[in-house]
């Protein structure tokens, strides 16, 4: 398995392995450089590349002509927390107004991206040609779709008590931060357009 060391399973892998019973003595764990990591799993030198984004390396890795499976943190006891957005404490407290205005500018884009889909990725691929290869794009836009859907709670960039409590406990169990704050102290929907 590929876990690269700068990568969010690289933080949660004892846990995650704890809490599904994986003997880790059982697994290889090798730790490459980012621009080496789906050589290895396209070539089959590793079995598993932890740590990919859904919406992004995904549908590229699938491109490849390679059925792959997918196997989500989600669904073995890591829930997830609903798409958010993140800004400093200066910066909210500085310009709040700015964050408020990015907010609504954003979940105008997401919605626009959930509800067209297809105009979507023609746009970004028509804003960057060099970069963004149309086919690819619908793939990472229609992965994203699914991704906004699976988080909790549902509605785009709102909190919960209950989700961030969850999300920093498995943080602390994991080793990843060393204290647990109030969940109110990671999150706030004072700017999330009604």
């Amino acid at each position: 398995m590929e876990i690269s060391a700068a990568s969010t399973f690289s933080q949660i892998w004892d846990a995650f392995a704890r809490k599904n019973k994986i003997d880790v003595s059982k697994v290889k764990v090798v730790r490459v450089a980012p621009g080496a990591r789906f050589n290895l799993l396209l070539s089959g030198k590793v079995d598993i590349l932890a740590d990919i984004f859904m919406t992004n390396e995904y549908p590229v890795l699938q491109s490849k002509e390679q059925k792959l499976n997918t196997l989500k943190v989600g669904d073995y006891g890591f829930p997830l927390i609903g798409y958010t957005l993140v800004a400093s404490d200066r910066v909210i407290e500085q310009k709040a107004d700015l964050v408020k205005r990015f907010n609504v500018a954003a979940i105008r884009g997401f919605r626009f991206t959930i509800d067209n889909p297809d105009k979507a990725s023609e746009i970004a691929a028509k804003a960057y040609p060099q970069q963004l290869k149309e086919d690819i794009t619908k793939g990472q836009v229609k992965e994203l779709v699914a991704f906004l859907k699976l988080g909790e709670p549902r509605q785009l960039f709102l909190g919960s008590d209950e989700s961030w409590s969850k999300t920093v406990a498995l943080l602390k169990d994991s080793g990843a931060i060393s204290e647990q704050k109030p969940a109110s102290a990671y999150y706030t929907n004072k700017f999330v357009p009604k």
